[in-house]
């Protein structure tokens, strides 16, 4: 599953956060004081919940999710980072990477 977060507020454009990436606070502050962001991270997380039992019964061992935004260094990486805690406290195995974080 890919979801495309260029529709949040975008970090980039912001010259004291610009250098920073989606793993510091002020970032995830920064993409999550949107209420478009907020909505986003609630309906993705249900959607999760009704997926995973479903993908499980069927005997499905992993499920793959990413996040895409222009750069990939800044919204892509708060909401990975939101997911993975979020099934990592539900008791799946998440894990995190990413891909894009070092470019510039």
């Amino acid at each position: 599953m890919v979801f495309d977060a260029r529709f949040l507020p975008n970090p980039n454009y912001v010259p004291r956060l610009k250098s920073s990436t989606g793993n510091q606070k002020k970032v995830k502050e920064y993409v999550l004081r949107s209420p478009a962001s907020v909505l986003f991270v609630e309906k993705i997380k249900d959607m999760i919940d009704f997926l995973l039992p479903e993908f499980k019964r069927e005997g499905k061992s992993y499920l793959t999710i990413a996040f895409g935004c222009t750069g990939g260094r800044h919204r892509s990486v708060v909401l990975a980072n939101l997911l993975g805690n979020y099934l990592n406290k539900k008791g799946f195995q998440a894990t995190v990477s990413h891909r894009d974080i070092r470019k510039k």
